[in-house]
């Protein structure tokens, strides 16, 4: 394992953790939780055609490095979506998922204020000489999170959550990871 202190330091840092990766089909056969859900999460990922063709049209490769954990109803909710995305054009853009609680290092500098919220999903050229980030939830169900979790308890917030992804059928996800990618090989 590197040990990485600065900001230079970190394209060799998740060049070092994207060959330690799993594919999204790996990762579902590691887990022990929620396997049904991701399985149908994926399934139930409609791309819309316009974005399907943006996506297919790719001619620059970008990998994505997400840091997760099958426990997380975030990650179990997004992460299938974001690997379906991806599996429109395999030839460009490759996926790899990182146990969040075996790569604390990483996962320290993509802290979500101030806490390891996961999924986060770290996005850039094979070498990640630049690269951004995306997570650990899309932006209306970030802010739900945010209102609430002053006012009520989590067993009260989980449920506004859950409503929120049924509603959006994951498509807030793919928009804005779609937008992180075209930054990111633009």
């Amino acid at each position: 394992m590197v040990s990485m202190s600065g900001e230079a330091e970190l394209p060799c840092l998740l060049s070092d953790k994207w060959i330690q990766g799993l594919t999204f089909e790996a990762f579902v056969a590691f887990s022990r939780k929620n396997v049904e859900r991701m399985r149908e999460n994926y399934e139930r990922t409609v791309v819309p055609d316009a974005l399907a063709a943006e996506v297919e049209a790719l001619d620059r490769d970008a990998r994505l490095l997400v840091i997760g954990a099958d426990w997380c109803g975030d990650v179990v909710a997004n992460v299938p979506s974001i690997a379906r995305l991806a599996d429109l054009n395999e030839k460009r853009l490759q996926l790899r998922i990182l146990d969040r609680d075996r790569h604390d290092d990483l996962m320290r500098r993509f802290l979500t204020d101030g806490t390891r919220s996961i999924p986060i999903v770290i996005i850039g050229p094979p070498n990640f000489a630049r690269h951004g980030h995306w997570g650990p939830r899309p932006a209306e169900c970030q802010r739900i999170m945010t209102e609430n979790k002053e006012k009520l308890p989590k067993e009260q917030i989980v449920p506004l959550i859950r409503d929120w992804y049924g509603k959006d059928a994951f498509q807030s996800v793919l928009q804005e990871v779609w937008a992180v990618i075209k930054a990111q090989t633009g």
